[in-house]
């Protein structure tokens, strides 16, 4: 995935839906998921902000519609500074509601509060934002710099997201930064562990003071990796300093080559009780019974994960029609992987 900034005219130039469009088509040529985010909002506690940005997707509803396969939408980048939990609650819980109004279907990304680094506003709320969502289909994000970031933060910041069945993926780090170093072998090996994604922040682009952050030192198409000697490094609650270096773009980019695969594009169907089964090709979903339905039209092995990657069942079986109780599962996105083909299941 690649996550990719625009604005809505509020602090930087307003992208339009062609230029949208156009990010939004190569990425897909390229077996991409596009996260599109609005960079306006970044540390405001103003909710009148945020439906900005959520209106900004909304009025492209044009162009991303059938993109959902391809397109997970970030509505703001950071929103939220120093105000209450609550506030960043309240804010989505307005600001989802007007995207799904205008008939996207999208995954849609929400960042933690505190500049994406209060954690505890997901571990507090997350469900709440959660149950705001028609579509059941929120992906929560934390930023992890000095402050989320740091050693002692990192499992615990993790953990009382997934704990709770919600879906969690890293949506920025570095290696070190303003409020402190970070820990982020430890990201990458807790994340591999818990299975939870990650973006490192940023391939190319970041201005005076944090140039850093790149990840290569060019924006061609062979760029230079990033290294970085001798900088002053603080800790993350400034009780020690000291000079540092990290071969940032390696650590990044071996990290890649060992995790990441190219996405499945254009075959994840949603499906539901009432849907007529096809045929000539397998077919899953949950009928009003709680029931999960295979169809097959071969002997194939089938899994069947959450929206954190879990595996929640695994079994071959052969050609035919086949059902389980999936009653004790909890609500939410599934997906099911018959001969090749992912499914999007709803458990309501």
């Amino acid at each position: 995935a690649v996550r990719i900034v625009l604005g809505d005219g509020a602090k930087f130039s307003a992208d339009d839906a062609a230029s949208v469009k156009k990010i939004v088509d190569k990425c897909k040529e390229y077996g991409m998921v596009a996260i599109i985010e609005v960079h306006d909002a970044t540390g405001s506690d103003d909710i009148n902000d945020l439906v900005k940005a959520a209106n900004f997707f909304a009025n492209m509803a044009s162009v991303l519609k059938g993109t959902e396969h391809y397109v997970i939408i970030n509505i703001a980048n950071e929103w939220h500074n120093s105000s209450s939990a609550a506030n960043w609650r309240d804010g989505y819980k307005k600001a989802i509601p007007v995207i799904r109004k205008a008939g996207l279907r999208h995954c849609i990304m929400v960042d933690a509060g505190g500049y994406g680094q209060n954690a505890s506003t997901i571990h507090t709320y997350g469900k709440d934002v959660l149950a705001a969502d028609p579509e059941n289909n929120i992906l929560f994000s934390i930023h992890m710099y000095g402050s989320a970031g740091n050693t002692n933060k990192i499992a615990s910041n993790i953990d009382g997201v997934i704990n709770q069945d919600l879906a969690l993926c890293i949506g920025e780090f570095g290696w070190f930064h303003s409020d402190g170093d970070v820990d982020e072998d430890k990201i990458l090996s807790y994340c591999k562990e818990k299975n939870v994604g990650w973006l490192a922040w940023s391939w190319y682009g970041n201005g005076s003071p944090v140039e850093y952050l790149d990840v290569v030192k060019d924006p061609s198409a062979n760029p230079v990796l990033s290294s970085y000697s001798n900088l002053s490094i603080k800790n993350w609650n400034n009780t020690k300093t000291w000079k540092g270096s990290s071969n940032w773009g390696k650590i990044i980019t071996d990290a890649w080559k060992a995790e990441a695969k190219k996405a499945t594009l254009n075959e994840c169907p949603a499906t539901s009780y009432n849907e007529k089964i096809s045929e000539e090709s397998p077919n899953v979903y949950i009928d009003k019974n709680s029931e999960l339905n295979f169809f097959l039209t071969d002997d194939t092995d089938v899994t069947v994960t959450d929206i954190c990657g879990r595996v929640i069942l695994k079994d071959k079986l052969k050609k035919g029609i086949h059902n389980t109780n999936v009653s004790q599962w909890h609500s939410g996105l599934y997906l099911a992987i018959v001969d090749g083909i992912v499914f999007k299941i709803i458990k309501k």
